[in-house]
């Protein structure tokens, strides 16, 4: 904001300097009749209507005005606008937030775990976040035991269809990947 009021009284100032310090000044002007007339101090015509300046206008002739004003006007309102702390402090809040988050679903999952292992079981529904992290374990274990299970199918092919006077397993398939 103050450098966009900046920019905007430096472009008024290089177009209309003259013209904002001949009105404010006033001055004296020699009439066709010979009489020398005093001219008032008054607002400057920089657009052509002397009744009406623009927010590039008031830049130029009130700089320091305007930055004071715009910011007394930016932060009054701030005071309305739920914003927030600020931005490098989020980070830090965000986590320990979310560290306060996980310590409650795992308080109120051992909870739900007890419940069920009472005679009779008491059944409460776990969370929504904890039944999907759950299942999302229990699909990445599946997957795995899968994957495990595919390896060991494949050895035993390459196993059996090695020539019965070479005995011995596959090693490549165990060796990590190079």
């Amino acid at each position: 904001m103050r450098a966009a009021v900046a920019r905007e009284a430096a472009e008024c100032t290089e177009k209309h300097g003259f013209s904002i310090a001949r009105a404010f000044g006033g001055g004296l002007s020699l009439a066709t009749n010979g009489v020398i007339e005093t001219r008032r101090p008054q607002m400057p015509d920089i657009n052509g209507d002397s009744n009406r300046l623009s927010f590039s206008d008031l830049c130029g002739m009130l700089p320091d005005l305007m930055q004071d004003r715009l910011d007394g006007i930016i932060r009054a309102e701030l005071r309305h606008v739920p914003c927030g702390p600020p931005l490098l402090e989020r980070g830090p809040l965000l986590e320990a937030a979310e560290q306060e988050i996980r310590r409650i679903e795992d308080e109120h999952t051992a909870l739900v775990d007890s419940a069920a292992s009472l005679d009779p079981p008491i059944v409460i529904a776990l969370l929504p976040t904890v039944r999907a992290r759950r299942d999302s374990e229990a699909i990445q274990q599946r997957r795995s035991e899968e994957q495990r299970a595919a390896r060991a199918a494949r050895e035993a092919a390459v196993n059996s269809q090695r020539a019965p006077d070479r005995v011995g397993q596959a090693k490549y398939l165990n060796e990590p990947a190079k």
